[in-house]
């Protein structure tokens, strides 16, 4: 994406991973692959035209406006994930065009839309006092699926030093669920130990009844493994107000994490209604939406996470950045390496330890102008302009 002061023109840089698995799960006809490349290529077009906004965050507002009024049949999420290379290379254009890192924005920020949800300070204001000074190193994690072998744990978490794992839940069945979560943490490397564990319910627990069974139970069976519980991710996509009270009971015990629901901050206000109390920051909903959530939750006291299931390359580095820089996170979902083991051959050396880990850490990168390292600058002049 390129914008212009009116005297300097800047081009910027993002990339995501359009999952349809993650961001478009129900049934649809026709490839979903290409109807979501359809649907980014429409809003880039239909972006050229728009004129109006004279920040990053009134830039992502209007993405995020043509999403909803052009590709009316996509899911929300389909569409905000559409808006996100997009909205990731204005940032990085506009901290291009003053010359500083795209998250020092916000220190001289205008209006913008968004401010009616930060009355008294405004979106910017909010962004910014969340903001951290950039750490060098976070710890990475381990994704394991229901269908994850332990003999796949011991061999990632040995060979990475992983204490951190995110586990799956959903079987249909909660003892088995709770077993599950036993057998992985057990699968641990012996000279080694389960540190922190994010439990994701992907909806499969859409009343608090359940889950705060499965919670009893892993209590009960296995209180090594469950005092590592840091956080359950989404365990229903539709939580009622009515169940509020029951909510904000296991809430106030083991953070309850808004993610695929997290689409506009409607979505965060209402599962605070609810009694959720965290968010799963992801650069795939953009850099706009990314900064705008974690900074609603951080005044509200918020546990924010940073995961980006599936991101290959720069957009790894997206990922570990959001990471680095909001407050209160001490670990990232980064799996290019366990996924996607060919998403990271083409960066350079000095980037690769960014989303591979070593030693259980991730080296997060420096940078000094935009929303990726200048080491990187000439890898995507040749991958987008073919320089």
């Amino acid at each position: 994406m390129t914008i212009t002061d009116g005297l300097t023109v800047a081009q910027g840089y993002g990339t995501v991973l359009l999952s349809h698995v993650w961001c478009w799960p129900e049934t649809a006809s026709g490839e979903k692959d290409i109807l979501l490349r359809e649907a980014t290529s429409a809003i880039a077009k239909a972006a050229i035209e728009i004129t109006t906004a004279n920040n990053v965050l009134g830039h992502g507002f209007d993405l995020i406006r043509l999403a909803d009024n052009l590709l009316g049949s996509l899911p929300s999420l389909a569409r905000r994930v559409c808006c996100a290379p997009l909205d990731n290379a204005i940032h990085d254009a506009a901290g291009l065009l003053r010359n500083q890192p795209s998250f020092s924005l916000f220190r001289s920020h205008g209006p913008c839309p968004f401010d009616s949800y930060f009355p008294g300070f405004g979106a910017s204001g909010a962004i910014e006092s969340m903001l951290r000074a950039p750490i060098a190193n976070i710890e990475a994690q381990m994704v394991v699926g229901l269908r994850t072998s332990h003999t796949d744990v011991n061999d990632y978490c040995r060979r990475f030093t992983i204490r951190r794992l995110k586990v799956k839940i959903g079987s249909g069945d909660v003892q088995t669920d709770v077993d599950h979560v036993i057998g992985v943490c057990r699968a641990i490397p012996q000279d080694g130990r389960v540190t922190d564990i994010t439990v994701d319910a992907n909806g499969c627990y859409p009343a608090p009844a359940s889950l705060e069974e499965f919670l009893t139970l892993l209590r009960r069976q296995a209180p090594d493994v469950a005092v590592c519980i840091s956080a359950v991710e989404q365990p229903s996509m539709t939580p009622l107000l009515e169940d509020h009270r029951s909510w904000s009971a296991i809430a106030a015990d083991v953070p309850i994490l808004i993610d695929e629901s997290f689409c506009d901050l409607d979505n965060l206000k209402h599962a605070h209604a609810c009694g959720w109390n965290g968010l799963a920051v992801k650069s795939c909903r953009g850099q706009t939406l990314a900064l705008l959530g974690a900074a609603w939750g951080h005044a509200r006291g918020w546990t924010n996470t940073v995961m980006d299931l599936t991101s290959p390359n720069i957009a790894a580095l997206h990922t570990v950045l959001l990471a680095s820089h909001i407050s209160g996170v001490s670990t990232a979902e980064v799996n290019t390496v366990q996924f996607l083991t060919s998403g990271y051959s083409d960066l350079p050396e000095s980037m690769k330890n960014s989303i591979v880990p070593d030693k259980g850490q991730l080296s997060l990168p420096t940078v000094t102008a935009g929303l990726v390292p200048q080491v990187l600058r000439p890898v995507l002049n040749h991958l987008f302009e073919g320089a």
